[in-house]
């Protein structure tokens, strides 16, 4: 009989068969796949990135001094501020003009014992009232309005002594009367250490007005109301929540 090599030839002179890479790992012929994929994934997100570290010089501190900082603070409340003009407004007509709103304090000075009322702009700090606090200013119930006072002082907010009446309404009427309490007492303490010293209270200028920082404040005539025929002109000013002008501003 016939001999017959039933051995089958690999396809490729001088290799043969192997089952071991017929029977590799699955896991590991999927996962250098996936290895490659993530590196050329990497490589395509990154994205340089620059730091540059700019060296500023900053001036040295200056120390600003508003004179605030030898006072005793007595009273502080948020409260907005008119002041009474003969011509107020494009139309020239007596009104109100408003001052400023923000913080109205009753400072002491720790030196002096003098006592005044200071009031800035929110923001801004400009001056809108400065003035001492004597026994002879007296507060007056607005027209209209329990949450309002109105008196005449000389006031020194523009660098200069001016007698202005002024008028200062705030967020209710638990407040007026919390700043008219502050006020007489205030007054009271002055009008007692004057009698101590056998002189007279007048009000003058602060001796530290603040107003050295140049911020004083200027008016502003957006709401100006008229001061003629004070009856109508009373309830006009309570509808629009403004201080009505009073019927006989202070000369």
């Amino acid at each position: 009989g016939r001999e017959y090599n039933l051995s089958l030839p690999c396809g490729r002179p001088n290799r043969t068969c192997s089952t071991e890479s017929a029977m590799a790992d699955p896991e590991q012929q999927v996962a250098a796949p996936a290895a490659e994929e993530q590196e050329n994934a990497t490589t395509e997100e990154f994205e340089p990135s620059i730091e540059v570290k700019v060296k500023v010089e900053l001036p040295e501190k200056v120390d600003v001094h508003t004179h605030e900082e030898d006072e005793e603070v007595l009273f502080k409340i948020r409260a907005k501020l008119f002041r009474f003009s003969e011509k107020a407004g494009n139309a020239g007509v007596p009104g109100w003009l408003e001052r400023g709103t923000g913080d109205m304090k009753i400072l002491k000075n720790k030196a002096t014992k003098d006592i005044r009322i200071l009031m800035r702009r929110d923001k801004t700090l400009k001056i809108c009232a400065n003035h001492r606090i004597t026994p002879d200013l007296k507060l007056e119930a607005n027209i209209g309005s329990d949450r309002s006072w109105v008196y005449s002082v000389h006031d020194f907010s523009d660098d200069e002594l001016t007698h202005d009446t002024l008028a200062v309404r705030f967020a209710n009427s638990e407040c007026a009367q919390q700043f008219k309490e502050a006020f007489e007492k205030a007054q009271a303490e002055v009008g007692a250490r004057t009698e101590e010293a056998g002189g007279s209270a007048t009000n003058e200028a602060p001796a530290a007005d603040g107003a050295a920082d140049g911020t004083q404040a200027t008016e502003s005539t957006s709401e100006a109301a008229p001061a003629t025929e004070a009856d109508q002109g009373a309830s006009d000013e309570a509808a629009k929540g403004e201080p009505a002008a009073p019927s006989a501003p202070s000369s």
